[in-house]
């Protein structure tokens, strides 16, 4: 079994976004302060290391925001991806978001 790298815990967090520059239908699935994992149709499209820019609107938030993510690991059902360059106005939008679902939606491991 592989070392688990993560910093923070992740929380079950389902959320459309767009991968600037690739097909759709793309869905956040989990989410920590320090990244998340994308469902998307079709994973080979990324390798690891690849930079993706993220379009999303956070439910506390009225306006999408543009973030910067590296891909870290791939499967069959979609990509690892880890934000990188955050500003700390993006960096707090993430983590009010992350504090607001954590205690409220566990992630089941099953």
């Amino acid at each position: 079994m592989a070392q688990e790298e993560r910093k923070t815990t992740r929380v079950d967090f389902r959320l459309e976004l767009e991968i600037w520059g690739h097909r759709g239908p793309n869905n956040i699935m989990d989410l920590s302060t320090s990244g998340l994992f994308i469902q998307t149709e079709n994973p080979s499209q990324h390798k690891p290391g690849d930079e993706i820019d993220l379009v999303l609107k956070f439910p506390t938030e009225e306006e999408a925001m543009l973030l910067k993510a590296q891909v870290v690991r791939i499967n069959n059902s979609g990509i690892g991806a880890k934000f990188i360059n955050l500003t700390p106005h993006s960096a707090k939008i993430i983590e009010d978001c992350y504090k607001a679902f954590k205690d409220t939606i566990p992630l089941n491991d099953s």
